[in-house]
């Protein structure tokens, strides 16, 4: 009943699933909300830019703890889980980032099953199923409107922190990962182990990505991304760099949660736009 809710996923879910009212309060988002999530977001109090305080949320009254990764839960941030379990506060982990260096890849069940249980939590089983199967069936549309098409070999540009000359990638096992194989794409670092991971630009330009999608982070901008891109001359002939090929994609759209449908369909245009325009 009194839920503090962490990062951008779980807050977009308990909004979609019109459960505001048991919302004490959110933090540390990445974007600027849904715009149709907006007015129940308005109703929430922020309690703080990243992490709250534990001592703050102990003082709220929390039964619940609802956040989107594992560095939520520790000494420095809003406190261990054994720590919050002891004080009658259940921790909830985003499910795709409970297994640390994950060595199989995400599968979309997953990513739906995160919105059923927070459904069955919150008492809203209907409501949660009603938002999976909604969510499932648009990113099926997009499927069979591919159909055999040949997949596209795709580049995901990320950077940790702000420094481009080390460009940060999806591996095979993350939610970035399968965003791309949705949508028709090879990503072509897949044999990287775990969700994410730094490469250098010697190995980007062997494998020669026909798209790139940069990740449009307020830390790391796509606009800069692309800049870097354009200006870097041992990069001018690479398909993707020579073509002008790129996406920019929100940060939030390449978590799991209640975007990843609208994510696969905007790649897909991207990786397709013979048949989407």
């Amino acid at each position: 009943q009194r839920a503090v809710v962490i990062n951008q996923n779980p807050v977009e879910i308990m909004l979609a699933l019109g459960l505001e009212e048991q919302m004490l309060g959110t933090a540390y988002l990445d974007d600027a909300i849904l715009p149709s999530l907006e007015a129940a977001y308005q109703r929430v109090p922020v309690l703080a830019e990243k992490y709250p305080a534990k001592e703050k949320i102990i003082s709220l009254n929390a039964d619940f703890i609802y956040a989107g990764f594992g560095g939520a839960y520790t000494d420095k941030t809003v406190g261990t889980r054994e720590e919050l379990l002891a004080l009658g506060i259940n921790p909830y982990l985003t499910p795709t980032y409970c297994f640390g260096q994950r060595e199989q890849p995400v599968h979309l069940n997953e990513v739906l099953q995160e919105i059923k249980e927070i459904g069955k939590i919150f008492q809203v089983e209907q409501r949660a199923e009603a938002l999976a199967k909604d969510l499932q069936q648009k990113i099926e549309q997009v499927q069979q409107r591919i159909g055999q098409l040949p997949k596209k070999r795709v580049f995901l540009f990320n950077t940790w922190g702000t420094n481009e000359d080390v460009p940060y990638t999806s591996g095979c096992c993350g939610i970035v990962h399968l965003l791309l194989e949705l949508a028709g794409g090879e990503n072509i670092f897949a044999d990287i182990q775990g969700p994410m991971g730094h490469v250098n630009w010697e190995a980007v330009i062997a494998r020669d990505p026909e798209l790139i999608v940069l990740d449009d982070a307020w830390w790391s901008p796509a606009e800069r991304k692309k800049d870097f891109l354009l200006s870097h001359p041992a990069l001018a002939e690479v398909s993707a760099v020579k073509n002008k090929r790129f996406v920019a994609i929100p940060a939030s759209g390449l978590m799991p949660g209640v975007r990843v449908a609208d994510t696969v369909q905007q790649l897909a245009a991207f990786f397709y736009p013979e048949i989407y325009d």
